[in-house]
């Protein structure tokens, strides 16, 4: 099963290449060869490997690195995508006990310079990232966490039907610390023990740092607008025409659209230019004037847009069929509302949703209606304070999940 795993991913490597290449803002040569494990620094001092796959991992990683760097551990950060590398950038690049590069293709001599180079001793993947030829590279004396480990229905069914081809894999991994008590029972099928539940990392206040110069940039360009702002956050395709479609117009009221792709921003433009509504583009404009809709054409800093935000509309739950992290405005101290689309955080919709402590909408109607009741300020403090009760139930114990995780 190796060999043909090996067999489609050198058949399918040459549309990652294309992709990383021609990607705006890290498709030059230098980012493109050290994906090859080509051109790394070698050092005599033993690191810790953390990877997560995009930007949302990455800012539940940054917390967890940040706390092994109080340890005084030396750290290699991988991602993926373009916006997870950027906000690497942001967060460690003048960290001299940090290497950041992105996440190598999955070849065996490559991730092997990456082991060499940095002389892992201990690689933490976050949520579902399983790399058949990295765990492979496993030796006796390294440990592999994976962290906050979730599986999605899809996925889990596809690893069903290569159950011993997945169980070699899986088995490697030294100890797993998942969402919830669900996901420790998918492993099961896996015959898989080492298993912690911790619960979902994003539940933690420890993720969430505002970064003061996005906040201070936002608030700068908003400050004589003084009405309703309402935040539509991660949108996919055809999510931002379903919200536009529900705003009742008002004179009071501005709405950000932040989708979640940044090489989307142009087809957003389109879809904004035939609405007939007045809009920007945040990087085009000083400040608020008479715009209905702002699109958020900046990446990394939708936690500060929430910060300055009366009502947050999270997306990716509305057409798209996974959703993103509903939790994340409350932590910003903004009410948050969603679609009822929520496959990737079912534990959490059980929690927050179903109970109406945070609203979901399926209709176009349906999200006018709510996006009109939250215009009150006395409404959005009631329900954030409900919201916050109820998050405050959650994320004890940060600190000896971290202390854990250096231990295995």
């Amino acid at each position: 099963m190796f060999i043909v795993y090996n067999l489609i991913y050198i058949v399918v490597l040459p549309i990652f290449i294309l992709r990383d290449f021609f990607r705006n803002g890290i498709g030059d040569i230098g980012f493109f060869s050290k994906k090859f494990g080509l051109g790394l620094e070698a050092t005599d001092e033993p690191h810790l490997w953390l990877h997560g796959v995009s930007l949302g991992e990455v800012k539940t990683l940054t917390p967890i690195a940040r706390s092994l760097l109080n340890k005084n551990k030396n750290i290699l950060l991988t991602t993926t995508t373009n916006t997870g590398y950027q906000e690497l950038l942001r967060s460690f690049n003048n960290n001299k006990n940090v290497k950041i590069l992105p996440f190598p293709y999955d070849i065996v001599p490559v991730h092997r310079r990456f082991i060499k180079s940095f002389k892992v001793n201990k690689i933490i993947l976050f949520e579902s990232e399983f790399w058949p030829n990295l765990i492979l590279q496993k030796s006796k004396k390294m440990k592999i966490i994976s962290f906050n480990t979730t599986l999605s229905k899809k996925t889990f069914s596809k690893y069903l039907l290569l159950k011993s081809f997945t169980r070699k894999i899986l088995s490697l991994i030294d100890k797993f610390f998942v969402q919830s008590q669900e996901m420790k029972n998918k492993l099961a099928h896996f015959e898989i023990d080492q298993i912690q539940v911790i619960g979902n990392i994003k539940l933690y206040k420890e993720t969430y740092k505002t970064n003061i110069d996005a906040k201070n940039k936002i608030q700068k360009k908003i400050r004589n607008f003084s009405g309703y702002i309402v935040t539509a956050g991660s949108t996919h395709k055809g999510e931002e025409e379903f919200i536009i479609s529900s705003i009742n117009k008002s004179d009071n009221r501005l709405i950000f659209l932040a989708p979640r792709h940044p090489e989307r921003f142009n087809e957003v433009s389109n879809v904004l230019s035939r609405s007939g509504l007045k809009w920007s583009k945040f990087s085009k404009i000083n400040e608020v004037t008479n715009e209905e809709v702002i699109l958020y054409d900046e990446v990394g800093s939708l936690f500060e847009l929430y910060l300055n935000s009366n009502l947050a509309i999270v997306a990716g739950s509305i057409c798209y069929e996974k959703g993103h992290n509903i939790l994340e405005p409350i932590f910003a101290g903004t009410p948050a509302i969603t679609g009822n689309k929520l496959e990737n955080y079912r534990e959490i919709k059980s929690a927050f949703c179903d109970s109406k402590i945070i609203e979901t909408f399926k209709t176009q109607s349906e999200l006018g209606e709510l996006i009109d009741y939250y215009e009150k300020n006395e409404l959005q403090l009631k329900r954030l304070d409900l919201q916050v009760k109820e998050l405050n139930k959650y994320g004890d114990g940060y600190e000896k999940i971290i202390q854990e995780i250096d231990e295995v």
